[in-house]
C-alpha cells in the first residue's frame, strides 16, 4: 500500500483534516487510482477490483462488480467456447418449425433446472446441434458453472497419441473432473477401440461422479448402442427426458440451404 501522503490530493497535503476527513480523502484517492487487471476495462474500480468505502467511520474495501464479470470471462476462456459464444444463443436459434421449438424448450427447461442431469443431443448434421449445445453450456457458465468444450475427433486423437503417461493422465483429469463438460460430435468419423475405451472412460466417470455432461452426435441412438451397449446405457441413464434424437433427413440440415 502507498503512503497515506501519496494518496491524497495535492491541494489537501497542506490542511489539517479531521478523522472522517482523512479516511474520506484516502478512499477516495483509492477510488481514483488505477489497476493493472486485464481483459476488461472497469470504469468503476478502474481496473484494481477493489472498491474503498466508509462504513461507521473506517474505510473498509469490497470487490468491484466487475469481478464477476472477470470470472465469467474466464469461464468463457477456459472452456474453448470463446468464439462461439455470441452467436450461439437461443435468443438467436430460430424456430420455423415444431421440432426446432421443441428443442429450444428443452434447452431452455434444462438451464432453468441448473443442468441437474446430462443433455445429449444426437442425429442430423447441419440441424442446429452444436448452437444449442453451446448456448446451454454458456447459460450454465453465466450460472458460476466452469466448463469446458471438447471437440471430440480433434481431442481424443491428442489424448490417443500422448506417449507421455504424465501429460495423459493431467490432461484425461480435466476432462474427466471439469464441472461441466460438452463433448462435440461425439464419435465422429471411424470409430476404433481405442476411441470407444476413451469414452468409455470418460462417460463412465462422469456418470458415476454425477458430473454435468452435455453430449452432441451425429449417431443416433441405436447407433450408438451398437458400437458400445455400457456408452449408450450410460448417456440415456443420465440424460433421462434431456436425449433427443433428431431422425436423419436432409430437409433438417441449414447448412445446406
Amino acid at each position: 500500500m502507498e503512503r497515506l501522503s501519496s494518496l491524497m490530493p495535492a491541494n489537501l497535503k497542506a490542511t489539517v483534516l479531521s478523522y472522517d476527513e482523512l479516511v474520506k480523502a484516502r478512499s477516495d484517492a483509492y477510488n481514483e487510482m488505477k489497476g493493472k487487471l486485464d481483459g476488461y476495462d472497469c470504469p468503476v474500480c478502474h481496473n484494481k477490483g477493489m472498491i474503498s468505502d466508509i462504513r461507521n467511520g473506517e474505510e473498509v474495501f469490497r470487490n468491484c462488480t466487475c469481478m464477476n464479470i472477470r470470472a465469467s470471462l474466464k469461464r468463457i476462456q477456459i472452456s474453448g467456447l470463446s468464439s462461439h459464444i455470441e452467436n450461439c444463443t437461443l435468443d438467436k436459434f430460430e424456430c420455423k418449425e415444431g421440432w426446432q421449438t421443441h428443442i429450444k424448450n428443452q434447452a431452455q427447461q434444462y438451464i432453468n433446472n441448473g443442468g441437474a442431469t446430462w443433455f445429449t443431443m444426437l442425429g442430423q448434421s447441419g440441424s442446429g446441434k452444436t448452437h444449442i449445445c453451446t448456448a446451454v453450456t454458456a447459460a450454465l457458465m453465466k450460472q458460476g458453472r466452469l466448463a469446458k468444450y471438447m471437440q471430440w475427433s480433434s481431442e481424443s486423437t491428442e489424448l490417443k497419441s500422448n506417449v507421455n503417461e504424465e501429460e495423459y493422465q493431467k490432461h484425461i483429469n480435466v476432462i474427466k473432473n471439469i464441472d461441466v463438460l460438452y463433448i462435440d460430435d461425439l464419435f465422429k468419423a471411424n470409430v476404433t477401440k481405442a476411441d470407444v475405451k476413451l469414452a468409455f472412460d470418460i462417460i463412465n466417470y462422469r456418470g458415476i461422479n454425477n458430473l454435468t455432461t452435455i453430449i452432441s452426435s451425429e449417431l443416433m441412438t441405436y447407433e450408438l448402442i451398437a458400437i458400445d451397449e455400457a456408452i449408450a446405457g450410460r448417456i440415456i441413464q443420465m440424460s433421462g427426458s434431456y436425449i433427443m434424437s433428431l431422425k436423419k433427413n436432409q430437409s433438417k440440415n441449414y447448412r445446406l440451404k
